[in-house]
């Protein structure tokens, strides 16, 4: 799970690099964020509700 989340932070550092080439104010640095942002909060969301399964399956 770790080595997959850096491969996918890997992937995505080279995000700004790319948003740079773009003109300021493009629409595409919005949809870029709010992407990142959705992203990591279902990623959190996924992982939260797996370490709770994995916890109340270790207490019965």
């Amino acid at each position: 799970m770790i080595m997959a989340q850096n491969g996918m932070w890997g992937y995505y550092g080279a995000v700004p690099a790319a948003r740079a080439a773009q003109p300021p104010g493009s629409r595409w640095n919005g949809f870029a964020l709010m992407g990142a942002a959705i992203g990591s909060l279902v990623l959190a969301i996924v992982v939260y509700t797996r370490r709770r399964k994995a916890t109340a399956g270790e207490r019965e």
